[in-house]
C-alpha cells in the first residue's frame, strides 16, 4: 500500500471515528418505543454492556440521563420506576456497607456530594406519551450506537452533604445501593409519579433517611447573604404535606406503589 492510499485509509478511519462520535454526542431527546425490539431492564442492560449510562446531576432535584446503545444491535431497556445515583470521588469510589438506618452511607462524606433518588417522570405531560401503558417504569428503545436522553426528577439522600452540581462525576445506582427503606421508595414513587412536590418529596427523604425532626426541618434555612436572615427551606404548607405523605404511606395497608397520597396537591402540597 501506497503513502497515499494509506493516508487515505487513516483519514476514512477517522472521519468514521468522528461520525460515530458525533452521533452519539447528539441524544434523541424524545425517545420512542419500539415494541418489535426485545425489552431489557436497564440495570440487566448495562451489567450486559449492552448499555453505558452517564448521569449529569444539574442540581439537588434535577439531572439528566444519558443511554447510549454500546451494541450492534437496536435494544430496548425499562427503567425501574425509581432509581438512585452517588457522587463518585476518585480516591474513594462508590461508598459501600450498610451505616446508618436505611441509609448506606456513614456521617463522614470525605467532600462527597449528596447522593440522589429519583426517576423520569411516567406521564404524557413531562415523559414520553408511550409510555403510560406499561407497569413498572417507562421504556425506551434506542437505535443501534445511538443516545437518549431523559429528565431525571431527584432529591437528596443524605443530609448535610454538597449539592449535586455538573462539574460531579455521578453514577447511576439501583436505590438499594442508597437505602433499603421500602418508604423513602414510595416517597420517591409518588414524587415521580407528579402526586407530591420536591420540596414536599425532599422534607419527607430527610425525615426518613436523616432522622431530621419535623421541628428541625421547619427551622433549616438557607446560607445568609449579606447579612440578611436566610430563607426557610420549606414553608409550613410543605412540612406539613410531607408530614401527611410519610403518615399515609406508613399507615398504609397495602404494599401497592401505586397507591395515591390523597388529599396532597401535586405543586402547592395543600
Amino acid at each position: 500500500m501506497t503513502v497515499s492510499a494509506r493516508a487515505t485509509v487513516v483519514a476514512a478511519s477517522l472521519s468514521a471515528a468522528l461520525l460515530f462520535s458525533a452521533a452519539v454526542k447528539q441524544p434523541i431527546r424524545k425517545p420512542t418505543y419500539d415494541p418489535a425490539v426485545p425489552v431489557v431492564e436497564l440495570f440487566d442492560a448495562i451489567d450486559r454492556e449492552l448499555v453505558e449510562v452517564t448521569v449529569i446531576a444539574r442540581n439537588s432535584h434535577e439531572a439528566n440521563l444519558f443511554v447510549t446503545n454500546k451494541s450492534g444491535a437496536p435494544v430496548s431497556v425499562q427503567l425501574p420506576q425509581v432509581v438512585g445515583a452517588v457522587h463518585i470521588l476518585k480516591q474513594l469510589g462508590p461508598p459501600p456497607g450498610n451505616n446508618g438506618p436505611g441509609n448506606s452511607f456513614g456521617a463522614s462524606s470525605n467532600g462527597q456530594g449528596q447522593p440522589v433518588g429519583g426517576g423520569v417522570q411516567n406521564n404524557a405531560k413531562s415523559g414520553p406519551a408511550n409510555v403510560n401503558n406499561f407497569p413498572g417504569g417507562p421504556i425506551f428503545s434506542v437505535p443501534s450506537e445511538k443516545s437518549i436522553q431523559l429528565p431525571l426528577k431527584t432529591v437528596c439522600l443524605a443530609f448535610g452533604r454538597p449539592d449535586p452540581q455538573p462539574k460531579m462525576q455521578y453514577q447511576l445506582v439501583r436505590l438499594e445501593e442508597i437505602t433499603r427503606d421500602a418508604n423513602v421508595r414510595r416517597t420517591l414513587e409518588h414524587y415521580v409519579s407528579g402526586e407530591i412536590d420536591e420540596p414536599t418529596a425532599q422534607a419527607a427523604a430527610w425525615h426518613l433517611v436523616d432522622e431530621l425532626s419535623w421541628k428541625k426541618l421547619a427551622r433549616m434555612r438557607f446560607d445568609r447573604v449579606a447579612g440578611l436572615t436566610g430563607k426557610l427551606f420549606f414553608t409550613a404548607k410543605q412540612i406539613e404535606a410531607a408530614r401527611h405523605v410519610v403518615e399515609t404511606i406508613r399507615e398504609s395497608d397495602t404494599d401497592d406503589p401505586r397507591t395515591p397520597v390523597r388529599g396532597v396537591s401535586a405543586r402547592t402540597g395543600k
